[in-house]
């Protein structure tokens, strides 16, 4: 099985180690959303990719991170680059 991500850990590591930039996997992304918003508002770009990328989340951190770009990248599996990508800037809202 795949180890569980520590979620409290990795927001301790953000802060801890002055991180501004990070990419997670859509469920990271998610699940950072979800438990830990507010360790996100230090960064300057959080970029996701990987799967569809849930709008209630991505308006929670464009909510609670105001100053923070979110990229969300898509590429096929094959694929070692992104084939596409969408920014959401500081002020923007998501539209279900």
């Amino acid at each position: 099985s795949a180890p569980k991500v520590d979620i409290g850990e990795l927001a301790r590591v953000i802060a801890r180690q002055g991180i501004t930039a990070v990419y997670f996997t859509t469920a990271l992304f998610d699940a950072m959303a979800s438990e830990a918003v507010e360790s996100l508002s230090g960064l300057r770009e959080i970029w996701t990719g990987g799967d569809v990328l849930s709008a209630p989340a991505l308006q929670r951190v464009l909510d609670a991170c105001p100053d923070t770009s979110v990229v969300h990248a898509y590429g096929p599996t094959e694929s070692t680059v992104f084939c596409s990508y969408q920014a959401f800037g500081p002020g923007e809202r998501v539209v279900e």
